[in-house]
């Protein structure tokens, strides 16, 4: 198989030191009152942005870490995209995962497993996906800190009122 763009030897990295950022910005979101999922973007070794979810604090389910920050810095990947690695604290989900690979990053690593929604069965079945991303698709690195955030927020999550549905009314 012919892969485009620079090769990264995923070996050599340290990859504990950029999920510690993915870190930092999970601890932020659940600071905010979010589902504590946080994910940076490196490239050449440098963080080119850094994402939180924001589910409940903008009452958006597209508002995914992964997913805001490759908006963010969609002129970026424009131009490096194969040369860089997405760290995220949590498994992306399998709408995270398309946009990762239609934002043409090769390389994905993650804290702890979604098990409810994660892209882990997508990324292992759709051989579109599996190419596009390498056969980089690392887990378990600072496992164990992403779960202790996610039990944090599960045990102190406060059950929020539904809003009020709009749009049309039965008649």
């Amino acid at each position: 198989m012919t892969f485009y763009g620079p090769q990264i030897d995923i070996n050599t990295i340290d990859h504990e030191v950029h999920m510690t950022e993915a870190l930092r910005e999970a601890q932020a979101a659940l600071e905010r009152g979010d589902r504590p999922v946080g994910c940076v973007i490196v490239h050449d070794g440098r963080i080119v942005e850094r994402g939180s979810n924001r589910e409940f604090t903008t009452r958006s389910k597209f508002e995914h870490t992964k997913t805001r920050a490759l908006r963010s810095c969609a002129p970026y990947l424009f131009e490096h995209s194969n040369g860089c690695i997405l760290y995220t604290t949590v498994e992306p989900c399998i709408m995270c995962l398309g946009t990762i690979v239609m934002a043409n990053i090769r390389y994905v690593v993650y804290g702890t497993a979604d098990p409810v929604a994660g892209g882990t069965a997508m990324y292992s079945n759709v051989d579109y996906v599996r190419r596009s991303i390498r056969g980089c698709y690392i887990g378990r690195i600072l496992a164990d800190q992403s779960e202790r955030l996610q039990v944090t927020f599960a045990q102190h999550k406060v059950l929020r009122p539904s809003p009020q549905r709009k749009g049309r009314e039965s008649t």
